[in-house]
C-alpha cells in the first residue's frame, strides 16, 4: 500500500479542550463518525479506536500504562483531532510517501539545520498522544503547533533552497533530482499556507 503525508490545519487549543472534558454527547458523535468512516476495519480495531477516543475524553490524555501506540491509536488521534474542526487541507497527499522518506529527510535532512530535522523527523516518526511512544507500524501522526512552524519556516525554506542549488549544480540531474526540488518548494508552501491561515498542524504519514 503506497504511504501518504496528509497534513492539514486545525486548532490544537479545540482539540486539548475535548481532551479530558467528559463531554458524553461529544463520544456519541466520535462513535458515529467512526462507524461511518471506518466501519470497514474488524471490530476488534474498532472497539480499540472506540475505547481509546472515549477515554481520552472522559478521562484525558497520556495513558499512564501505556507505552508504545498502534494504528488503532493513530485512528483515535485523528478523529480526536478533526472533530468540530474547520480543517484547511493541503495537496500534500497528492504525492507519495517516498518523496518526502527517501527524499526531504532520507537524501536532504543533513543540509538541515537542528529545527528543522526535528520538525521532518517528527513528521516521520510521530508525535504521540496516547503513550510514550508514537506508532512504529507506518501510522505515525503529530500535531504541531503553529508558533512552532513559525519557527521552521525559514530554515524550511533554507532547506529547500539548497536542495535546489544542488541539483542546479549537476550537469544530468534526474528526474528524481527535479522531483525533489519540486516537492521541497511545494512543502514549504504547505506550511506557509497553514501558518498565514494561524492554524496548528496535524499530520498523518501512512
Amino acid at each position: 500500500m503506497s504511504r501518504r503525508l496528509n497534513m492539514w490545519g486545525f486548532s490544537l487549543a479545540k482539540m486539548r479542550g475535548l481532551l479530558g472534558s467528559r463531554d458524553r454527547a461529544a463520544v456519541q458523535q466520535l462513535q458515529y463518525r467512526l462507524a461511518e468512516k471506518y466501519g470497514y476495519l474488524p471490530e476488534e480495531q474498532r472497539k480499540a479506536i472506540d475505547g481509546s477516543v472515549e477515554r481520552a475524553v472522559m478521562e484525558g490524555v497520556p495513558f499512564r500504562e501505556l507505552e508504545a501506540e498502534n494504528f488503532c491509536h493513530s485512528v483515535a488521534a485523528e478523529l480526536l483531532s478533526t472533530h468540530g474542526q474547520e480543517l484547511l487541507f493541503t495537496d500534500a497527499s497528492d504525492y507519495h510517501g517516498t518523496a518526502l522518506e527517501d527524499g526531504l529527510w532520507g537524501q536532504y535532512r543533513k543540509h538541515a539545520g537542528p529545527e528543522t530535522r526535528a520538525f521532518l523527523r517528527g513528521l516521520m516518526e510521530g508525535i504521540p498522544l496516547f503513550g510514550s511512544r508514537a506508532p512504529t507500524d507506518g501510522s505515525a501522526y503529530a500535531a504541531i503547533s503553529l508558533a512552532k512552524l513559525r519557527g521552521i519556516q525559514r530554515g524550511l525554506r533554507d532547506l529547500a533552497e539548497q536542495i535546489a542549488y544542488r541539483v542546479g549544480r549537476k550537469q544530468l540531474a534526474s528526474s528524481d533530482d527535479k522531483a525533489g526540488v519540486e516537492f521541497a518548494d511545494a512543502f514549504c508552501g504547505w506550511v506557509d499556507q497553514i501558518v498565514k491561515a494561524e492554524r496548528d498542524l496535524w499530520s498523518v504519514f501512512a
